[in-house]
C-alpha cells in the first residue's frame, strides 16, 4: 500500500514514554525507511528522525547504569569534538564495547 509516515513528533513521544517504562533498545520497523517523511514532509527525514531518537534518554544515564551494574569500564563518558559523547567498556568476554549518543537536553 501507499507508505504512511508517522510525525517525528510522535515517534518521539513514544519513544520518550518507553525510555521512561525502561525500555533500553528501539527498533524502526518500516515497510521502506528510505521513504520515512516524503509524504507528510515533502523530503526524506528518517536521518533527522535517527538523530533526534538518539538523544531522547541522554547516554549519561546509561552510563551511569552501567557504572552501576559493574561493567569494567575501559574509557569513561567524554564529550567529543563533534558534539557527542562516547564511552568504552569490557565485555565478560573481553570484548572492547563502544557506545556513543547525543548528550541529554539541559
Amino acid at each position: 500500500g501507499k507508505h504512511v509516515t508517522k510525525p517525528i513528533e510522535e515517534v518521539l513521544r513514544e519513544a520518550r514514554e518507553l525510555a521512561a517504562d525502561g525500555v533500553r533498545e528501539l527498533n524502526i520497523v518500516a515497510q521502506d525507511t528510505t521513504y520515512y517523511g516524503l509524504d507528510l514532509y515533502g523530503r526524506v527525514r528518517l536521518a533527522e528522525l535517527l538523530k533526534e531518537l538518539a538523544g531522547v534518554d541522554g547516554i549519561e544515564e546509561f552510563y551511569a547504569q552501567c557504572e552501576a551494574n559493574g561493567a569494567t569500564i575501559i574509557r569513561p563518558l567524554t564529550r567529543t569534538e563533534w558534539g557527542t559523547m562516547d564511552f568504552y567498556i569490557e565485555d565478560p568476554d573481553g570484548n572492547i564495547v563502544s557506545f556513543g549518543g547525543t548528550p541529554a537536553a539541559d
